[in-house]
């Protein structure tokens, strides 16, 4: 792979844990308890972070193609 594909795995490797860490916080006691709004503005930051995350995945699958 080249220097640049190397960067976009790493950026979907650090992408990846991020999403985890938020799910986990997501899926916890302590989410229940936070402003309405804050549950909203952290799912709405889940999914777009997921959607990114699809992105990188698909970029990913190109380099193996090509």
């Amino acid at each position: 792979m080249r220097d640049y594909q190397l960067r976009v795995v790493w950026e979907r490797d650090e992408l990846s844990e991020k999403i985890n860490k938020l799910r986990t916080f997501i899926n916890g006691r302590f989410f229940s308890s936070i402003d309405p709004e804050e549950q909203y503005r952290l799912a709405h930051q889940y999914l777009t972070m997921a959607a990114y995350l699809d992105v990188l995945e698909s970029r990913i699958a190109a380099f193996k193609e090509s």
